[in-house]
């Protein structure tokens, strides 16, 4: 069983883990353009020229498509063991893609940029999918406690740094705002496939270890140590999903 009182070696090993910051930067990264989005979103629909009444009937779908995208990649996930990493950094080229064509259309082209507006709210899968590998990947009570603060203050101040990338003086184009979603996009699937590519080596060392230990004799794991609370890096059965 945990225990539940706080073990200081179990936060500072947590904040060692390189694992961690790569946690943080991809939640910090995934959720500025959230920030953003959310709150610019009426004025980005408003600037395609359409009135207030249409601009709000107008958002109705995003939501929808969102949570399509996120119940389908979820389901993927679940269907094809250590792919989340995979799956998170792949569906980030799909906002990408359109923050490249929100930022690059004509502004003539009220369809095609109204499209791309729709589809860029996937970028909500993504994060939604990675939220489950805190707890997936962190053993110890302490250590837990830790890492999903870091994971939620990153989400925290990226929605906060998020409507500071859209300036009123780009309206209507904004192109400096999709400049910067552009980048964030790019640096959450960069720290997401270095976590991902962290987790599996360290699986493959530990495999390496386990084999040279059963060679030179019988490994068993006690109750006691399944059990106790003690971290991942301390529970050398433990493996990483990725």
């Amino acid at each position: 069983m945990e225990d539940k009182t706080i073990k200081w070696y179990q936060v500072r090993e947590c904040l060692l883990d390189p694992k961690t910051w790569l946690l943080a930067l991809f939640s910090l990264a995934q959720n500025i353009p959230n920030g953003g989005l959310v709150t610019f979103s009426a004025l980005i629909v408003t600037g395609l020229g359409y009135s207030s009444l249409i601009t709000t009937v107008l958002g109705i779908p995003t939501g929808v498509l969102a949570t399509v995208w996120q119940i389908l990649l979820s389901l993927l996930a679940s269907r094809v063991p250590n792919s989340r990493c995979i799956i998170i950094a792949v569906s980030n080229l799909v906002p990408m893609a359109c923050a490249i064509l929100m930022w690059k259309l004509p502004r003539s082209d009220k369809h095609g940029l109204l499209a791309s507006y729709y589809v860029f709210y996937t970028y909500w899968a993504p994060y939604v999918l990675s939220t489950s590998l805190p707890m997936a990947n962190t053993s110890g009570h302490s250590k837990k406690l830790t890492l999903n603060a870091i994971f939620f203050i990153a989400y925290c101040v990226g929605n906060i740094i998020g409507p500071q990338v859209f300036r009123s003086t780009d309206a209507p184009s904004y192109s400096h705002g999709y400049e910067g979603l552009l980048a964030c996009l790019v640096v959450a699937i960069v720290a997401i496939s270095a976590y991902g590519l962290l987790c599996r080596w360290e699986n493959q060392r530990r495999d390496r270890e386990q084999q040279q230990q059963q060679q030179q004799q019988s490994v068993t794991v006690s109750e006691d140590a399944a059990f106790s609370d003690l971290t991942d890096k301390e529970k050398r059965s433990f493996r990483y999903t990725y």
